[in-house]
């Protein structure tokens, strides 16, 4: 039978230090069938180019006939003074609404200090 995505976490793989640097994003989607889905995602609610994630291919779950998938964003280095939100977006055919999730970067964070030396100047989740 088939069955719509009901889990969907979104996670910092790494934070960028220097803040220069890019971070990484994961997005995990589970418990679906069939396999047909589409991961996207969005910068402030603009799609963002294919060529800054990579998505799997939907694996079966090890015991169960449902499903699996991951993507992986790169957030590049500062490019504007706002933190930026960033969200995954999930369609799967036996769904009519969208599974989404999101996490705001401040990606413009500099410490006074040096990278690495903020002393939680910074912030964030």
């Amino acid at each position: 039978a088939a069955q719509a995505p009901v889990r969907l976490s979104l996670n910092l793989l790494a934070s960028s230090d220097p803040p220069e640097a890019a971070s990484w994003l994961l997005c995990e989607v589970s418990d679906f069938s069939p396999p047909n889905i589409l991961l996207m995602w969005l910068e402030n609610q603009r799609e963002v180019n294919t060529s800054w994630f990579a998505t799997t291919h939907p694996t079966p779950q090890p015991g169960s006939t449902m499903f699996w998938a991951w993507s992986v964003l790169r957030v590049p280095g500062p490019t504007s003074p706002q933190p930026a939100t960033y969200t995954c977006v999930v369609s799967h055919e036996d769904s009519r609404t969208l599974l989404n999730a999101s996490r705001s970067l401040d990606v413009s964070c500099k410490s006074p200090l040096g990278p690495g030396l903020g002393g939680g100047l910074c912030g964030g989740p």
